[in-house]
């Protein structure tokens, strides 16, 4: 196994550790053989997409999503002027391809997400309502509307809506296909 800075890395939790204070976080590793390794200690973590960090928070998943979703949305600008907001393309095809494209990233692994902070929700609604008022090609004197007129309009769940049903879809898929023991693990946490 590669132990390499970026190949094999932990990601921990510790309160107050001195591990984390040092110059090259991490701890030495002694294997059966007698060979030892270093193993590094990193703050955040990415993972099939996915950011996870060492105090649980949700702010770089948060920041992660909505970089590829601003990345997606001007990368997509050779496509952009001829889709997203094309005047010739009706509105539900412009939508969708908005769904598929760009949504797609901005809420991957909603439903496993911990409960958003007021600061971190409003961001995430901020940058949705954004990017809807472009696909949906409102001229400027528009965009004073309200986030559920924007909703209404795009026929789309607001952001607290659509966690809520990705939780629920992804309860469903756990305890449908989910192994014994995260199904376990689940009642156990919520027990606390």
């Amino acid at each position: 196994m590669n132990f390499a800075l970026g190949k094999a890395n932990a990601l921990v939790s510790f309160c107050g550790s001195a591990y984390q204070l040092t110059s090259t976080p991490g701890v030495a590793c002694e294997f059966a053989d007698g060979s030892e390794s270093w193993l590094h200690f990193v703050p955040t973590y990415k993972h099939r997409g996915t950011f996870l960090t060492s105090d649980h928070g949700l702010d770089v998943e948060l920041a992660a999503r909505i970089g590829m979703a601003k990345s997606a949305f001007t990368a997509f600008t050779h496509l952009s002027r001829p889709l997203l907001t094309n005047r010739h393309l009706p509105t539900v095809i412009r939508l969708r391809l908005f769904q598929a494209l760009i949504s797609s990233k901005l809420f991957f692994g909603l439903g496993a997400w911990h409960t958003l902070s007021p600061k971190q929700l409003q961001r995430l609604t901020r940058f949705y309502v954004k990017t809807l008022k472009r696909v949906l090609r409102w001229p400027v004197d528009l965009w004073t509307q309200t986030n559920a007129q924007v909703f209404a309009a795009a026929h789309v769940f607001d952001v607290r809506a659509r966690l809520a049903v990705d939780r629920l879809l992804y309860a469903q898929r756990v305890f449908a296909i989910g192994s014994f023991f995260l199904q376990n693990v689940i009642h156990l946490q919520a027990a606390i």
